[in-house]
């Protein structure tokens, strides 16, 4: 996840880099974005708008400036992470339902997410959706990326299949896997 302070400018500079860019969504806790779908992975330009108590990381975050601020993992069951964490010492937070609206075929549909919190910085996130999002329309990027395959975090690396030329934006670099 990539908490940016402006979204359409995040928007129009990973444009340039010949990305492909899934419409804006808003939030049920009231973030925006924009996601960069890949194979089976992508990554997420967030604005942290709205007063929710999970965004208030990410205001913080975006208050020192752009960057790599969380990493989220996906589960097919939110539920049974969320036990197997308690049962191993962690203190994770209780499952949390997101939504948002996706225009497909000029009609809205809403894509739903449950997200168990590890830490401000990770969660796991099980998509209820998944086929609102990860459209081949989404998917084809003009620079040739296919996957997010490796991520440096805290560093702020995104290693990704298929680019060839290494770009540095929005405090992240991105490198050719």
């Amino acid at each position: 996840m990539i908490a940016v302070r402006d979204l359409a400018a995040a928007v129009r500079e990973f444009a340039a880099l010949g990305f492909t860019l899934t419409p804006m969504g808003v939030h049920s806790i009231g973030s925006r974005n924009h996601c960069i779908m890949f194979g089976s992975t992508y990554l997420e330009l967030l604005e942290p708008r709205g007063e929710h108590p999970w965004l208030a990381y990410y205001r913080q975050f975006v208050a020192r400036g752009d960057g790599l601020a969380a990493l989220a993992l996906a589960t097919p069951d939110a539920d049974a992470s969320y036990r197997e964490l308690l049962a191993q010492g962690v203190a994770a937070q209780p499952p949390m339902d997101l939504a948002r609206p996706v225009e497909i075929d000029g009609r809205l549909e809403m894509a739903r997410f449950r997200l168990v919190q590890v830490s401000q910085e990770r969660f796991f996130c099980q998509h209820l959706t998944r086929e609102l999002l990860w459209r081949p329309q989404w998917q084809s990027h003009v620079n040739g990326a296919r996957e997010l395959v490796a991520a440096d975090f805290p560093g702020g690396v995104l290693r990704i299949a298929g680019i060839t030329s290494p770009a540095s934006l929005h405090g992240v670099q991105l490198a050719p896997a």
